[in-house]
């Protein structure tokens, strides 16, 4: 798997700026083209969905989570 690849798509915010960043459209076709960094991706993009249909649901506005 490609680790500079995965760095930056740790990142990644599907459906947001991301999507027009040349840098990213470049680590995303090699996720297609990489089925251990696509299944990587994949699960990421799952886990991150969950955690903020949790934060959602639990109604914790984003503006008061911190990042560390």
């Amino acid at each position: 798997m490609n680790e500079q690849a995965r760095l930056l798509l740790s990142a990644y915010r599907p459906g947001g700026s991301d999507a027009n960043d040349p840098a990213f459209a470049e680590a995303l076709a090699l996720a297609q083209r990489d089925p251990q960094l696509r299944a990587w991706l994949e699960d990421s993009q799952h886990f991150d969905r969950a955690i903020s249909e949790r934060l959602r649901v639990a109604g914790i506005p984003f503006s008061d989570v911190q990042v560390s």
